[in-house]
Parts: structure tokens; sequence; C-alpha cells
């Protein structure tokens, strides 16, 4: 039977920005971007709540608008 000698295993977490605007999450080259689809990456995300109906909540507050690349999803 044969065995690694050395196994590295390499993350990042997303870089946040908060503005006193925006609060911009950029998950580019994250775990969290690999194999998902958009809500769920924003459901993982820092301080964000999707429920079930697919209405997010930042921080508590509801009516957030999210943009993908400085752009309203279409």
């Amino acid at each position: 039977m044969t065995g690694l000698d050395e196994v590295t295993v390499k993350a990042s977490r997303p870089e946040i920005i908060i503005e006193p605007d925006k609060t911009i999450i950029n998950i580019e080259g994250t775990v969290m971007a690999e194999g998902s689809n958009a809500l769920d990456v924003i459901g993982r995300s820092p301080g964000i709540y999707v429920d079930q109906d697919g209405n997010i909540n930042l921080n508590g507050r509801t009516g957030a608008t999210v943009m993908i690349n400085d752009r309203l999803p279409t």
C-alpha cells in the first residue's frame, strides 16, 4: 500500500468591503463560488440571510438590492 507524504489544502475567504452606501462581497476565487448558483452564494455570505421565499436580509435589514458585476440581474 502506498500513502501520501504531504497534502496541502488552500482556501480563501471572501473579500468584504463596507462602504457608506453599499457592502461589496467579492467571492471570486473562493470556495463559496465553486459549483453554486448566485442565490446559494448570497445565502452563505456573512451577514446575509435568504428566506424560503428568496427574500434577502442584510444585517437584519430588508430591502437589499443585489448586483452582480455592478449590474442588476435580469
